[in-house]
């Protein structure tokens, strides 16, 4: 996990000179400055002295105009590797996370604040998250638990030490009071070996941990995802998402835009049955006119209409499976005026008629349609 690196005495890296583009986008082979000011306040905490330190590796932070300022990281991996040996704590990343100072990483917990459920604050992360830390990949996995994996972006590259764990419980550290409902991990998977110190581990993840893993992910239940959250506000959530998306590199910027079929699927879901709004109403959520909407939604190859009837699609399916509904009830709760009326949706969606649908397939599982 550790390079070995010792900086050449009469070329000292720290110098400052930067470009607004290398803050950006720092080159291969580096990192931010805010790992290495998170070190020494950790240190300085611990009773250490971490001038001392970083003076023994030609390292002055006051040559770093900001935290976002790239350096190189085997410097970061070796001052961190001191650090670890005067704490003589194996678990000292851990420690770090609540001296971060990166811009971004607070606005992308006011996104995740103010998005609707869990599940779109997820989508959120999987978009954003090069703000933070454009080392690592992130991937969400919905099956019959949700698994979070990190990923080395450069595999070729040296890691941070610790930098996956310090991910995960950052994820967890903002996912985990976003909804008024407890959060707690299922488990926890690492690839790094098992530390000496464990009790940071237990005190931030109260989760059984797997070290020297195949592969870093840490898992949840799949009924967390659509857990509402109490701060949901749909005009703040299109004015960070818009202020997040001018800070991505131009390359991610365009698959970024998009998501607002599914930002819609998620709207819509969040809603009682009856009460699914129309083009108007919806539009409005998202602070846009109906013909905005309609435009931006053609951009994904989606229509209001389809994404709802999707919706309305998916909860006929779960409702039908519930046999002591009637075909009435099941037709009211989906908002329809009258039993005709839902049959004809019925057929247009799966080419079945709803009692048809109930007597031949509520044995086996009802699939579940993607848009």
């Amino acid at each position: 996990m550790f390079q070995d690196y010792a900086p050449p005495k009469d070329t000292p890296f720290a110098s400052g000179n930067t470009s607004a583009a290398d803050e950006q986008a720092p080159a291969i082979g580096k990192t931010k400055a805010t790992w290495l000011f998170a070190i020494h306040q950790a240190l300085e905490h611990a009773g250490i002295n971490a001038d001392a330190l970083f003076k023994s590796h030609d390292v002055s932070l006051s040559n770093y105009k900001n935290s976002l300022t790239p350096v190189p990281k085997a410097v970061v991996n070796q001052i961190w590797q001191d650090a670890v040996q005067l704490t003589q704590n194996d678990a000292f990343g851990l420690s770090l996370i609540k001296y971060f100072n990166l811009p971004y990483l607070n606005s992308l917990a006011s996104l995740a604040q103010a998005s609707q459920n869990i599940e779109q604050a997820l989508q959120v992360l999987v978009q954003f998250h090069c703000l933070v830390s454009d080392n690592v990949a992130i991937e969400v996995i919905c099956e019959h638990e949700i698994k979070i994996r990190i990923m080395n972006k450069n595999a070729s590259e040296t890691w941070l030490p610790d930098d996956i764990e310090i991910a995960f419980a950052l994820i967890l550290q903002y996912g985990a009071s976003l909804p008024a409902q407890e959060i707690k991990p299922l488990r926890l998977r690492l690839t790094r070996k098992k530390p000496d110190n464990l009790e940071h581990y237990s005190r931030i993840f109260d989760c059984p941990i797997e070290f020297e893993a195949a592969e870093a992910s840490i898992y949840f239940s799949k009924d967390v995802l659509l857990y509402p959250i109490p701060s949901a506000n749909g005009v703040l959530f299109s004015q960070f998402e818009q202020l997040l998306n001018e800070r991505l590199p131009k390359q991610k910027r365009g698959s970024a835009i998009g998501h607002l079929k599914h930002r819609t699927i998620l709207f819509l879901k969040s809603l009682p049955s009856q009460k699914i709004p129309g083009l108007q109403e919806t539009a409005a959520h998202f602070c846009m006119s109906s013909s905005c909407f309609k435009k931006h939604l053609q951009t994904e190859d989606s229509s209001f209409q389809q994404l709802a009837d999707h919706v309305r699609k998916e909860r006929a399916l779960e409702l039908l499976a519930t046999p002591e509904m009637s075909l009435k009830e099941v037709a009211y709760h989906l908002g329809f005026a009258n039993s005709s009326a839902f049959n004809r949706a019925f057929k247009r969606w799966t080419n079945e008629n709803p009692k048809e649908y109930r007597q031949t397939r509520l044995k086996a599982p009802a699939p579940i349609s993607r848009v």
